[in-house]
């Protein structure tokens, strides 16, 4: 190739290359990376191509582990890494060359990493980390040198973590007096604020896991007065924003481990005013949008437990809203918006449970739209739809669609077999009945009597009135052993209690007075265990059927 072929060549790559930096494109990249190694090809091996070369490596590994192409990505970080020390091996190499063979050998690690090779993924890191420490020696400007230094340390210091946590410790506590250096020399206090909070997070994550929580949050103190300032300074930067929002979260776990909650609700409040802010500058961003609905989730269940339910519920549906029109399929969104779900669900269930009966069928709907594919969710609408007392809400023939739905989504889970069990009874489908709630009873459900009550209805409507009469017995017997006030095995016992002709005679917890310390354990939320969780007590799907006061007995 002549060379004025070789220059017209090299300033189509340079395009190539700033096309792809601008538009973070990977054809451009390659694109350009073809055309560099055409000039190779009738140049050789010069420093100028090989750097121009390894370049071009670095930025289109940079772009595929942004779109999760880890193996793409692993290929182009082996190049860019050989190409680096093929370039430091050059006489008239540079000491930044130096450097940017420590950064690609820490974007090989990253992929690595993703493609489950650990082992290999830290040799990079500890070769990196040797790398930079030579530069920091040598550079004549030390900030670069300091910032990649702190980078290597940090990832190296997570794989260490796995086994040597205070050996971890101390390479995190190394990259942060790195960062800390940086703090007020930097001409970029955006950035450097943002990096310093994420060394501190993990540097503070180790010393929670040695229970050291007083150094843990001395640490993220700190980070919190440079994060601060600078994420009111820059509102629209995420990355700062978000960081000084995980600094304050891991601040409340540390204190609410220590049982210190009036420290925690503050911290509460104050995350809560910070996802506000980023909303108000980023009003689609996923994650604050996820966090501030994780809020509104404790604050929901807290009231609840204090049995202030109509301040419970505004605060569930302040966070349903969050999620209305969210795409939910990726995290962190999905994970928030179960446990919505569990907190939405528990105030749905509590007393008065049949008051706002049409929203909560609307709520209900929502979250089978959001969480399709949820158990959990097809079951809380066909409790719904099966229980209400609102006849424009009650919808046996759908309620039993959607627990079918959710039986084979889950079908080793007791509770959702007994709302499925309750939808065939109301539909008039005896044996189908009674074969949900005895699969529901060799499931092992932790609250048999609620399978007991119903099959009790069902023998007795089949004439078997001895089984029927044995059934209510031990359901009884359960209930007063285990559960003597809950109120909704109350109700499931007098709707049997009339289908089986016996009088209303024990004790009903709503006829009580008394504070709850009076009346004894208390009853619904405040003992509840999460309804999403497996191995719960209770659960909504076993709320009472009174046949007599909702629709006509099959």
């Amino acid at each position: 190739m002549a060379h004025g072929t070789a220059q017209a060549v090299l300033q189509m790559a340079w395009a190539q290359l700033e096309l792809g930096l601008h538009e973070e494109s990977e054809q451009s990249y390659r694109g350009a990376i073809d055309l560099f190694q055409q000039v190779r090809a009738s140049q050789g091996d010069t420093l100028d191509v090989l750097r121009e070369l390894r370049g071009a490596h670095v930025f289109l590994g940079v772009a595929l582990s942004k779109q999760a192409k880890w193996r793409d990505a692993e290929v182009i970080a082996r190049e860019s890494a050989r190409l680096a020390r093929q370039v430091i091996e050059n006489p008239s190499h540079v000491t930044f060359d130096k450097l940017v063979l420590g950064n690609a050998l820490m974007n090989l690690s990253q992929s690595l990493l993703a493609n489950g090779l650990a082992d290999e993924a830290r040799s990079a890191l500890e070769e990196s980390v040797r790398i930079q420490r030579e530069v920091m020696v040598t550079f004549p400007d030390k900030n670069p040198a300091a910032a990649e230094l702190s980078l290597a340390l940090g990832g190296l210091a997570g794989h260490v973590a796995k086994t040597d946590r205070a050996a971890a410790l101390d390479l995190a506590n190394e990259a942060l007096q790195l960062r800390r250096s940086q703090i007020e020399a930097t001409s970029n206090p955006r950035d450097e604020a943002m990096y310093f909070a994420r060394v501190s997070l993990q540097v503070a994550s180790l010393y929670s896991d040695l229970k050291r929580p007083d150094d843990a949050l001395r640490v993220l103190e700190e980070a919190l007065r440079h994060a601060e300032p600078a994420s009111l300074k820059y509102p629209a930067y995420r990355g700062l924003r978000i960081t000084h929002v995980y600094c304050l979260s891991q601040m409340q776990s540390i204190e609410l481990g220590r049982k210190n909650q009036p420290e925690a609700d503050q911290l509460q409040r104050e995350l809560e005013v910070q996802l506000r802010r980023i909303l108000e500058v980023l009003p689609g961003d996923v994650e604050a949008r996820s966090r501030l609905g994780a809020i509104l989730v404790a604050e929901s269940r807290r009231l609840a437990a204090l049995r202030d339910y109509d301040a419970a519920w505004d605060r569930a549906m302040e966070g349903m809203n969050l999620f209305r029109d969210l795409h939910v399929e990726a995290e962190p969104a999905l994970t928030w918006v179960r446990q919505l779900q569990n907190s939405v669900i528990r105030v749905l269930a509590t007393p008065p449970r049949f008051e706002r009966e049409k929203e909560k069928l609307q709520v209900a709907r929502d979250f089978v739209r959001l969480v399709p594919n949820d158990a959990t969710a097809c079951n809380s609408l066909a409790w719904h739809l099966l229980l209400a007392r609102d006849p424009a809400v009650l919808n046996p023939a759908e309620g039993l669609k959607m627990a079918q739905r959710a039986v084979e989504l889950d079908s080793a889970t007791p509770f959702f077999l007994n709302t499925l069990g309750l939808g065939y009874l109301l539909n008039g489908d005896l044996d189908a009945a009674q074969a949900a709630f005895e699969k529901s009873l060799e499931l092992k459900t932790r609250v048999p009597a609620a399978d007991w009550y119903y099959l009790a209805i069902i023998h007795w409507r089949k004439g078997d009135e001895a089984t029927a009469r044995a059934q209510f017995d031990k359901a009884a017997e359960s209930r007063l052993a285990k559960s003597p006030l809950d109120e909704e095995l109350l109700d499931i016992e007098r709707t049997a209690r009339r289908e089986l002709g016996l009088p209303l005679e024990p004790m009903e917890a709503s006829d009580r007075t008394g504070t709850p310390d009076e009346m004894g354990t208390p009853t619904d939320v405040d003992c509840r265990a999460d309804p999403m969780d497996s191995n719960t007590e209770e659960h909504i799907s076993m709320a009472p059927h009174d046949p007599g006061n909702t629709v006509q007995q099959p």
